[in-house]
């Protein structure tokens, strides 16, 4: 069974943001949503890997979560929330290429990367 703890947890925090928000609470929410993003990304390009098409990867979610909401009790709908969230992203990348796929999983990686060191090298030159 894959991890599912960190997926969860950050879709807990997301689904807090609920009513009104103000400025800083939009900011927070658009953060935690980024690391959601990012997290999502990893699992589906790892299931997508791991899995011998993306029938096997999609099925492999749906019965894995549903065994961890059977096991940990009703009423979780960060569960319910995570697996659509995965299904959806699992069914827009499945349609691209292999390549393609590897490009969306590196690049904000790579960008903050890169960056970094052009910042670095620019302090350093100046």
């Amino acid at each position: 069974m894959r991890r599912y703890e960190n997926l969860l947890a950050i879709g807990s925090e997301l689904q807090s943001f609920r009513g009104y928000l103000d400025m800083e609470d939009i900011k927070q929410r658009n953060s935690v949503q980024h690391r959601f993003d990012q997290e999502r990304r990893v699992f589906v390009f790892n299931a997508l890997k791991d899995s011998h098409g993306p029938g096997i990867a999609r099925q492999k979610i749906v019965l894995e979560l549903d065994a961890y909401l059977a096991e940990h009790g009703d009423g979780l709908g960060e569960v319910s929330f995570v697996k659509e969230q995965l299904l959806k992203h699992l069914d827009k990348q499945a349609g691209r290429a292999p390549i393609v796929r590897f490009v969306t999983r590196w690049a904000v990686p790579t960008g903050g990367a890169l960056v970094t060191i052009a910042y670095i090298y620019l302090q350093v030159v100046k």
